[in-house]
């Protein structure tokens, strides 16, 4: 994460499509304060061959994040929790 502004970053993404592409791409996200942490949301296009146009959603705390990603051929979700 790279911070641009006061309410804007760059999140730095490494993929692998089919256990063979291997690629990185960078999404620009709005982030607003929300209780103990921010909630966030931003969108890419990371090409046809990969599969369009991403929508990212989230929320993070210090010590754990969640997001949901969508385009039109695939969607999920990731968390990641700080190791105790």
């Amino acid at each position: 994460m790279a911070r641009e502004s006061e309410s804007q970053y760059q999140a730095r993404f490494r993929a692998t499509f089919g256990g063979v592409f291997h690629f990185g791409y960078t999404v620009p996200l709005e982030m607003q304060p929300h209780d103990i942490g921010w909630e966030f949301n931003g969108e890419a296009n990371l090409g046809k061959l990969a599969g369009g146009v991403y929508y990212y959603e989230g929320r993070a705390t210090p010590t754990n994040l969640f997001s949901t990603y969508r385009s039109s051929k695939d969607h999920g979700r990731f968390e990641m929790k700080r190791p105790r």
